[in-house]
């Protein structure tokens, strides 16, 4: 994050404080053209024209189109996935691991605004390392939105709030079309906010939030937050990314493609993987795992992030250096991790990480920097942590056991190949 942008204990403070953040000028105007440019061309398409996973749906009372899982309609989308003005926040409030659960966009034009919400799921609490929610949206403006171009509307405060929302969801003054009528009635007998009807301008908390292009919002979706109504000619454009744990299920219904998550890079796929309940495959997909009667479950302990303090990337070399040294000491007759040939899958997650396939077989080691199938051993681990085993600057036990390593399949093997990293990188 630039100094501008960062999440210092102030602006740490006052999201725990109100529930939401504004970012200003969050994203280069290359990005928003790039953006707003991709949206307008699947807007023109919609629906027959949109991918089978992306669905789309129009409302009429609130005059607002929405495209859903925007993420399998293109790079500029894939790009937010994992965006620093984005991810930062997700890292700091939501309990790892952490995964993608809804990307849509919203198009409003004139009309009534979106009536108050929040989902009661998304539980904002206290733990001894700071506040969590289950479920924060990012979302990144495309237009300008002032108080006339139907403002995003929240209430300070509310996300900690279980007392019942005591008023009307809907705004008194909005007088929705003859033929909408049926549609709002049929909303206000969800949920709560069916009390008195007050102007939201009189309820405590009441905040409009004006922004510019480029803005980002960070907010907690048990905040209880929705939009005015649409008074002027502009077209109203946003998109919204929610983030929630891992055993979280995507919103909508929604799939993400096997296209998808073959192209992306291993961070956006560890976001898009999942959900997972029980024993986590933290940061892998269900199609890489191999068949197996029995996998080791990982412990309690890592249920939460556990912050490291990473190297700076120059101190990182690459572990393409370490396996170059131990293919070339085995090829050389250094037999000293002798052992069963067989095939070793290496997954390192973080800078310059990436999916590694050792082979040993008839007396030669060789390495491909890709997957292959039919591992006899899986390993997954991050490159710092690998890296710092290879160099003796982590005790293996304790990265094991505390599960920052993940091993499955042919342990021997995997001690063969660490042995072999381990002497020919000292």
């Amino acid at each position: 994050m630039s100094p501008e942008t960062r999440i210092t204990p102030e602006v740490r403070y006052h999201l725990d404080l109100k529930g939401y953040h504004v970012q200003r000028r969050a994203f280069p105007e290359s990005t928003l053209e790039t953006l707003e440019r991709s949206l307008l061309d699947l807007e023109a398409g919609a629906p027959s024209g949109l991918p089978p996973t992306c669905p789309s749906t129009w409302t009429p009372a609130v005059n607002e189109m929405r495209l859903f899982n925007l993420v399998d309609c293109g790079e500029p989308f894939e790009e937010l996935i994992d965006h620093p003005a984005i991810l930062d926040w997700v890292r700091e409030f939501v309990p790892g691991p952490q995964r993608l659960t809804e990307a849509y966009s919203i198009t409003r034009g004139r009309g009534i605004g979106l009536p108050l919400h929040r989902i009661q799921s998304a539980r904002y609490y206290l733990t001894g390392e700071g506040p969590r929610c289950d479920h924060l949206t990012a979302v990144v403006f495309l237009s300008d939105c002032g108080p006339e171009d139907g403002p995003m509307v929240v209430f300070e405060g509310t996300h900690k709030l279980m007392a019942p929302f005591p008023y009307n969801r809907v705004h008194p003054d909005w007088d929705p079309p003859a033929h909408d009528r049926g549609f709002i009635d049929s909303f206000m007998e969800r949920g709560e906010g069916r009390g008195d009807a007050v102007a939201w301008e009189d309820i405590p908390g009441y905040r409009e939030l004006h922004v510019r292009r480029g803005d980002l919002i960070v907010f907690v979706q048990s905040l209880w937050h929705g939009a005015k109504d649409l008074r002027s000619d502009r077209v109203r454009r946003s998109l919204y990314y929610s983030y929630s744990p891992y055993h979280f299920a995507n919103w909508h219904g929604v799939t993400f493609s096997d296209e998808l998550k073959a192209r992306v890079t291993p961070l956006r796929r560890r976001l898009l993987s999942g959900p997972f309940i029980g024993s986590r495959y933290a940061g892998i997909d269900t199609r890489d795992i191999p068949d197996c009667d029995e996998f080791p479950v990982q412990p309690e302990s890592e249920l939460g992030p556990r912050p490291i303090v990473a190297p700076h990337e120059e101190e990182i070399p690459s572990f393409d250096r370490f396996l170059e040294a131990a293919s070339m000491r085995y090829s050389t007759g250094a037999r000293e991790a002798a052992g069963r040939d067989g095939r070793c899958h290496l997954r390192l997650h973080g800078e310059r990480g990436g999916d590694w396939s050792v082979e040993f077989q008839n007396g030669s080691m060789s390495v491909e920097r890709r997957v292959r199938p039919g591992a006899d051993t899986w390993i997954e681990t991050s490159v710092e942590d690998l890296v710092r085993l290879v160099q003796g600057q982590a005790d293996v036990a304790q990265v094991f056991y505390n599960g920052r390593v993940t091993v499955r399949g042919d342990m021997g093997l995997a001690m063969r190949l660490a042995s072999l990293l381990v002497s020919g990188s000292r």
